[in-house]
């Protein structure tokens, strides 16, 4: 029996062209493949901070050993102003400003927890939220987290590419490490936003000291 449709498969999915059958199970092995893959796009960064540090690895490693993510980006994007009239960093900022929409989902499913319930995740925060009114929940689908997974399989490969340019020969690897990006953040809860930015009302707001002052002096004449 010919292995070449597993195969075809296999790279379809690998490129973001085939969604994988979805239940319980997939939906925790696709959480599980992309926690791993963001790990490895998350150490391809330290490796890119060492690279344009200029210094040793063993001193590089001394000054952003251990450092978050966040903490590391600004570095970067600092290294970058510094030398940005030598190389062109354009792929780098692409690569971390992907990495920084993802790691902002990541975030809430290590933090809030996951369910698994009808075909999708439930991320909530309704078990740490301080009060009722500040609980958030929101859905992961299998697809989404397969999309996160091959984004950041993708930032490894540029990263490293640029942090050792040898040329590859291999045309595969090539293919994924310049392709498009897979995911795109959901829409903002504009509902939540206007709420949150909308105006006192005229007739509620509270008065000024001056009006204090000016309403006590009227009660004693």
């Amino acid at each position: 029996m010919s292995d070449k449709p597993l195969n075809w498969s296999a790279a379809a999915e690998d490129l973001g062209l085939y969604d994988p059958p979805s239940d319980d199970k997939t939906h925790y092995e696709a959480l599980g493949r992309f926690l791993a893959s963001f790990a490895n796009a998350e150490g391809a960064v330290h490796a890119t901070a060492r690279k344009l540090s200029g210094l040793s690895d063993e001193k590089a490693r001394i000054l952003f050993g251990g450092m978050r993510l966040a903490d590391v980006t600004d570095r970067i994007r600092n290294l970058i102003e510094l030398n940005r009239a030598d190389e062109p960093f354009a792929d780098i900022e692409a690569c971390l400003d992907q990495l920084g929409r993802i790691s902002r989902r990541r975030h809430n499913i290590v933090h809030r927890g996951a369910t698994y319930f009808d075909g999708a995740f439930i991320i909530s925060n309704s078990m740490i939220a301080k009060t009722l009114a500040s609980i958030e929940s929101e859905i992961i689908s299998q697809k989404t987290l397969h999309q996160m997974y091959l984004d950041c399989g993708a930032i490894f490969l540029r990263l490293i590419y640029l942090v050792d340019p040898t040329p590859k020969n291999d045309e595969w690897l090539n293919t994924l490490r310049q392709r498009p990006w897979l995911y795109r953040p959901p829409a903002p809860n504009t509902k939540n936003q206007q709420r949150q930015k909308a105006p006192e009302s005229p007739n509620t707001r509270p008065p000024s000291s001056r009006e204090r002052r000016e309403a006590a002096m009227n009660r004693r004449k």
